[in-house]
């Protein structure tokens, strides 16, 4: 968890090749850091917790920001984790959702490592997904496939928050997450 673990490997170290502008994450390790900066583009700016209210107005020209929504393992400032947490941070009335908001704009995001169940994140995208008056941003995510017959259940879950899923085989992850993430390097996927 720390920033003195710097050793790195998998798919993880593809990362750089494709997202060079903002990049969210829920993980409080330093994984990003390290992969970034061994690939020589190290983020510009890092916004943690409490921060991210500010994060649109900052960031400025440069957007290759780490946008860390719960904080850092070594810093226990500006966390946001605890629903005491959560309601001290969001507490101005615009919430997650208002903070999410502002950073995403028109901006599609892919998760990866995420539940996407009923979650906070989820609620605030949902939030985003029903104020935009019919146009909403289309979101992806990574995610193992949840079985025959649980599919459309779980596609009509995702589409409350307009998250269109990418399902890989569940025992396969790093192996998959690999082999998308070389497909997305090499042009992409067919609709």
């Amino acid at each position: 968890m720390g920033s003195h673990r710097r050793n790195v490997a998998g798919p993880v170290c593809l990362m750089p090749n494709l997202f060079r502008g903002e990049v969210f994450s829920t993980n409080f390790d330093y994984v990003l850091n390290h992969v970034y900066a061994a690939a020589d583009t190290a983020f510009a700016r890092e916004f943690r917790g409490t921060q991210l209210r500010q994060a649109a107005r900052l960031m400025g020209n440069d957007p290759h920001c780490l946008l860390r929504l719960h904080g850092e393992a070594d810093v226990a400032d500006d966390r946001v984790l605890t629903l005491s947490e959560y309601e001290a941070a969001y507490a101005d009335g615009a919430g997650l959702p208002g903070a999410l908001g502002n950073l995403m704009g028109a901006r599609s995001l892919l998760f990866m490592g995420c539940s996407l169940q009923t979650d906070r994140m989820m609620q605030a995208l949902q939030h985003i997904k029903n104020n935009a008056n019919g146009a909403a941003v289309r979101h992806y995510a990574f995610l193992p496939f949840p079985g025959t017959r649980k599919r459309a259940e779980r596609r009509d879950q995702l589409g409350q928050a307009e998250i269109h899923p990418i399902y890989y085989p569940p025992n396969e992850h790093d192996q998959s997450i690999e082999d998308l993430f070389l497909t997305m390097i090499e042009g992409g996927f067919n609709d």
